[in-house]
């Protein structure tokens, strides 16, 4: 079936370190492998053995495939077909995929399991790796197993500290999501998709690093965490790439919790920022229904963070809220506010004035006033934030982000060992963390230690919402009326609990119960 140039970029890479133990699993793939790739597969003879073996690199393919037709039927798989694409002995190949899945992959379409779309076919003006995607046949297993997605995982043994090369740029302007936090995971592999091969002894606190951050996606992977209100597991985000309005989907599951700590440009003094988990890719207006298990959560995150990090460089306490300047262009201050973060943060992360102007306005909806100011007008507003903040000025149009990436990813690897050592599971969205209600407050003291540790200064945290704990800890204060109580517990959000996500629920806790059994 011929793909649309639309339906062909629907894609994501394959991911080669997806895995499952389930039974179900196992007889899925063997049924396949004796019925049609046994026989040609037979590596008893002379020569040299792949140190995966085929059979081993279809279950990959398969269960790749598999998860993305779950996840969202219309999702094609994005594989490269040369052997440039594929080192079995890299760290970041742990279950040795090699050249091997390529001649699988030929099997299996002659076979008619799957179809594809080759890349670099100047005829279509299609110039990407390749596309793959199960067909009927194939799809008639997928709806014969009696396996899930929460019985899909990583391989423990997947490397979780990445180095990206020097000449991917940290920042992700080329994709700028709706909502400031979101992160796109499109920007993040197509960063990391040859990640630098390296040592341990590069660099002294890497087999750390590796331990705590295991730890961490160890206690994830036996954490319930998802979003009470919806009765299909995910979200469609708007994202603006290039000026331009596209959905992506995200799935909400337990297959997508897995966190890597990626550091940039070929350097261990950059970045260093924790990605992955799929509460990076949707809204502040999901993330405050995120249940872990099954409890109510609050997201608490530092204000103006970066700004704050130059001032404590600098030496100097940082203002409570440096976005509020005097007015400019007459204005709404709420938006004024709102266009001038969006400005400073993209100056911090830009080389020159001209890239800053360049990729603020390329972030911006189309139709929308930002999109359409000038270079003057937009210097005048960034005037105005330096009127009001000489102190930091240098910051601006430097290249200085990536640098204060490497301060707040140390900053996220304080708070989340912090939490881990005390299994209690906590999520980090870059400059905010979100824990269940009742570790509120001591989540609130761990981020006020962490930020001062580094830069020896404590900044506003926000809280996204009123818990339980904080009306019952501000009741216990006492020397307030009737009213306040009133007004402080009605609040305190409302969940409901829909019945897609109790049955989510269930089947992870038959899991858990079935590993432990």
């Amino acid at each position: 079936m011929d793909k649309t140039k639309e339906q062909l970029q629907h894609s994501r890479p394959i991911d080669v370190h997806v895995w499952s133990d389930h039974p179900e699993a196992h007889r899925f793939v063997d049924e396949i492998w004796l019925k049609d790739f046994s026989s040609v597969f037979d590596f008893t003879g002379v020569g040299k053995r792949p140190r995966a073996s085929p059979k081993s690199q279809l279950k990959v393919l398969l269960l790749d495939l598999y998860v993305a037709w779950l996840t969202d039927p219309d999702l094609l798989i994005a594989i490269g077909k040369s052997q440039r694409y594929y080192k079995a002995k890299s760290r970041y190949n742990e279950l040795h995929i090699s050249y091997v899945i390529v001649q699988v992959l030929n099997h299996a379409i002659d076979c008619g399991y799957i179809e594809e779309k080759l890349g670099y076919q100047l005829d279509t003006g299609f110039g990407h790796v390749t596309r793959i995607w199960p067909t009927s046949k194939l799809i008639k297993y997928f709806q014969g197993s009696n396996f899930s997605l929460v019985d899909i995982k990583h391989n423990p043994e997947r490397e979780v500290i990445i180095l990206n090369p020097s000449k991917i740029k940290a920042s992700t302007d080329e994709v700028t999501l709706v909502d400031a936090k979101l992160e796109s995971e499109e920007a993040i592999r197509r960063s990391s998709r040859k990640p630098v091969e390296y040592d341990d002894d590069d660099y002294v606190q890497i087999p750390e690093m590796r331990r705590n951050l295991r730890a961490y996606n160890g206690l994830l992977d036996n954490t319930f965490v998802d979003i009470c209100s919806l009765d299909e597991p995910e979200v469609l985000i708007e994202i603006i790439k290039k000026g331009v309005k596209t959905i992506q989907r995200v799935s909400i599951g337990q297959h997508n919790k897995f966190v890597r700590r990626i550091f940039y440009r070929a350097d261990w003094s950059l970045g260093g920022r924790f990605h992955g988990g799929w509460w990076q890719q949707v809204g502040s207006g999901y993330r405050k229904d995120i249940f872990i298990n099954d409890k109510p959560t609050i997201e608490q995150d530092y204000s103006g963070l970066h700004v704050s990090l130059a001032y404590g460089l600098e030496k100097i306490q940082p203002p409570s809220d440096p976005y509020v300047v005097e007015q400019v262009f007459d204005l709404d201050a709420m938006f004024q506010r709102d266009v001038i973060k969006q400005l400073v943060l993209t100056a911090i992360n830009a080389k020159t004035l001209k890239a800053t102007f360049s990729a603020f306005r390329s972030s911006q909806k189309k139709g929308s006033p930002p999109k359409k100011y000038k270079d003057k007008q937009l210097q005048v507003l960034l005037d105005a934030f330096i009127e009001s903040n000489q102190s930091i000025r240098g910051y601006l149009c430097s290249d200085f982000g990536v640098k204060l990436m490497a301060i707040d990813g140390r900053i996220t690897n304080r708070i989340i060992n912090h939490f881990t050592a005390q299994q209690i599971p906590i999520l980090s969205v870059h400059d905010s963390y979100i824990t269940q209600d009742e570790y509120t407050e001591e989540l609130n003291g761990v981020m006020n230690d962490a930020i001062a540790e580094e830069i020896g200064f404590r900044v506003n945290i926000k809280s996204e919402g009123i818990s339980y704990n904080h009306y019952l800890h501000f009741r216990g204060q006492g020397g307030s009326n009737y009213n306040d109580y009133y007004d402080m517990l009605s609040s305190i959000p409302k969940h409901e609990l829909t019945k897609g996500y109790k049955g989510r629920l269930d089947q992870f806790k038959l899991k858990l119960e079935n590993a432990n059994n």
